[in-house]
């Protein structure tokens, strides 16, 4: 999780913005960060969702499934609640403060709703959404509370292949499954502006 801090450090210097984001850049940019940003990006939140599920599973081989939700609704529904109406209002606060701040060269902790309005325009004219109930930087936790919800069907899963186990860990464990799964990865973000590098760099 740390290297979202390299992340989004990264996006102030790129040469083009993220996906049309309107957010404000350096003057001094560079191909590099363009780089190191998608470079980040591809592997990051997904890497982090594959250690929830391993350590879910042990959560459930030690506490059950109803052991599992309810020490997930303390650690990951509690503290999500609490930050929508503690942390995430400040936070876009700050976030609107800083954009103002940085388009009109303004600097003021409470922006002006006209300029708020201009930034909401730009985004919308980018295709964004501008205007709608947003969990912000916190996404990640909503989408685990729906990942958290199919853990019936997976253990079900399990079971179904239990007749099969042997050869599944076998295919799995199977040095080129790396290369099938990059492939397969690869081929989920090509339809997506900016999912290959090659489009980082223009070639």
């Amino acid at each position: 999780m740390m290297m979202g801090i390299l992340l989004h450090g990264s996006q102030f210097y790129v040469s083009e913005p993220m996906g049309g984001i309107p957010l404000p850049s350096d003057s001094s940019t560079s191909y590099l960060f363009n780089l190191i940003l998608y470079f980040v990006h591809s592997f990051r939140m997904p890497l982090f969702f594959v250690l929830a599920g391993f350590f879910t599973s042990l959560l459930i081989d030690k506490r059950g499934i109803q052991g599992t939700y309810v020490n997930r609704g303390k650690r990951i529904l509690g503290p999500l609640v609490a930050a929508m109406f503690t942390i995430l209002p400040l936070t876009f606060l700050c976030m609107g403060a800083f954009m103002v701040s940085a388009k009109f060269n303004t600097h003021q902790f409470i922006p002006d709703m006209s300029q708020i309005e201009a930034i909401a325009a730009d985004m919308e004219e980018a295709g964004l959404p501008a205007g709608e109930p947003s969990l912000g930087h916190l996404w990640f936790l909503y989408y685990l509370l729906y990942f958290y919800l199919t853990i019936p069907l997976c253990i079900l899963l399990v079971k179904a292949l239990k007749p099969v186990k042997l050869k599944v860990d076998k295919l799995i464990s199977h040095p080129i499954m790396l290369l099938v799964f990059g492939l397969y990865t690869a081929a989920t973000l090509m339809p997506f502006k900016y999912g290959q590098v090659l489009s980082l760099i223009h070639i």
